[in-house]
């Protein structure tokens, strides 16, 4: 995965940034006439990245702190918001929006600088949750599959020669959703979308900016309700405002019928993960075995406890991890990425756990794991 905007720093706004970007684009841009006002960060009222707005007794520049954007873009912002207060200092209510008072000032600035001031507002639909963007960086080796949905809506057509409305299908792109195949069985999930009609189309992720990795992975039946997005993409053009170039290739549609559900679906099913732990029972029951029979040496305590964590073993082949877990409820549990172990819920196991038996113990987990064909 190449990514397009590794140099990049992305950021929430804070108003501490915001003072330090007035101070130096007003002596920079304004020849320090700009006069102190109030800067806020929070929720602006719009799918905006800021606002200008005077009033009687103050003017106040907001920046959005729902969007989590590259710094230079909060810069650039905020360079736009201080042209609207000059302007309005300049000029008085009568040069408000984006009139060629803005535009003239914009143009001065951008020609001067680094900055490209644009002469409208931006629309946003896309709001990360921060639980994401405090470990988003983890996720930039990983692959990404993109599923759009889409469906087919009526809309009216006007002919400009008659003004006859005739109702036109048109295909809107509702929802995107991210999925990491070697972790997510998108064939069951897949199987439990067919009660929606439409279709998603799947993409191959190439080369893209960091933002894309700000989409939540979808690990079940994608949520319709657009949490995320706050509104629905309609076109790729939406996209690329949110996050930015993607180069992708396109997979395949699967289609929604009523007659059922056709066409392509990436990733692969729950069977052809569970074939690595078949394969590898012998060797997942010895080294489940050793860690077992240590852990009842050093900290008996450990299999009672409620309170430790897992411990986990990479087995040679490293495509999976094998956890043992004396809290987990099931004996044996597989999922695409790990095996989790509990032998509390074995008799036999924990007989040969306090025995030190790894021989027997490691036969039993294997047994019991082959048990699950």
């Amino acid at each position: 995965m190449r990514i397009l905007d590794a140099d990049k720093t992305y950021m929430y706004p804070d108003v501490g940034h915001m003072k330090l970007w007035f101070d130096e684009f007003n002596g920079r841009f304004f020849e320090n006439k700009l006069p102190p006002l109030e800067l806020r960060v929070g929720w602006n009222g719009k799918h905006t990245l800021g606002s200008f707005y005077p009033t009687a007794e103050k003017c106040i520049i907001t920046l959005n702190d729902w969007f989590f954007r590259p710094e230079e873009e909060w810069r650039n912002t905020m360079v736009h918001e201080m042209v609207h207060y000059h302007v309005y200092l300049k000029y008085g209510e009568k040069a408000r929006g984006h009139g060629k008072e803005f535009k003239a000032e914009a143009k001065r600035i951008s020609d001067m600088s680094e900055f490209d001031i644009q002469t409208y507002a931006r629309t946003l639909v896309f709001r990360p949750k921060p639980s994401i963007t405090d470990h988003w960086g983890e996720r930039f080796d990983k692959e990404i599959i993109l599923g759009c949905y889409c469906r087919t809506a009526l809309e009216d057509y006007v002919d400009e020669d008659t003004y006859e409305v005739t109702k036109v299908e048109r295909v809107q792109m509702e929802s995107i959703f991210s999925f990491r195949t070697k972790r997510c069985y998108i064939p069951e999930i897949i199987d439990n979308m067919r009660n929606i009609r439409g279709e998603i189309r799947w993409f191959q992720v190439d080369e893209c900016c960091q933002k894309l990795f700000l989409l939540p992975v979808t690990t079940g039946v994608p949520s319709f309700k657009k949490e995320d997005i706050y509104h629905s993409i309609i076109d790729e053009t939406d996209l690329l405002d949110d996050f930015g170039p993607v180069k992708w290739t396109p997979l395949g549609t699967t289609e929604f019928r009523e007659d059922g559900v056709q066409g392509y679906t990436p990733g692969r099913r729950k069977e052809d993960f569970r074939q690595n732990y078949f394969r590898d029972a012998p060797e997942i029951g010895r080294l489940a075995a050793e860690r077992l029979v240590e852990r009842y040496r050093v900290h008996p305590r450990w299999y009672t406890s409620t309170v430790h964590g897992t411990y986990s073993i990479k087995p040679a082949c490293g495509e999976y991890t094998i956890q043992v877990d004396s809290r987990f409820k099931p004996l044996v549990a597989m999922t695409a990425k790990r095996i989790l172990i509990n032998p509390v819920h074995s008799e036999v196991m924990m007989a040969a756990v306090k025995s030190g038996d790894t021989g027997s113990l490691a036969d039993e987990i294997s047994r019991v794991i082959l048990s699950r064909q």
